[in-house]
């Protein structure tokens, strides 16, 4: 159980990282918001939540949907 872990740990540890890169490139307009979104659903980094919120009322429904996505995962 110890191995499994830790053999985990570095991969949280990037995605942790990444995180604030995907919002700030979703914000510059870098990365377009429902690919961004999807990749922080992915992450399940409860810090990005507030900023996932922010999506949920986009005029794409797209960009709405992973909205919902990531914030139910986010908070599941």
């Amino acid at each position: 159980m110890v191995r499994a872990i830790s053999r985990d740990l570095p991969t949280a540890a990037r995605a942790t990282a990444a995180a604030p890169r995907i919002v700030a490139a979703v914000r510059q307009g870098t990365l377009p918001a429902a690919a961004g979104l999807r990749a922080l659903r992915g992450m399940a980094d409860p810090s990005t939540l507030p900023f996932v919120l922010e999506y949920l009322g986009d005029p794409s429904v797209a960009v709405r949907a992973e909205a919902r996505a990531a914030a139910g995962a986010l908070l599941d």
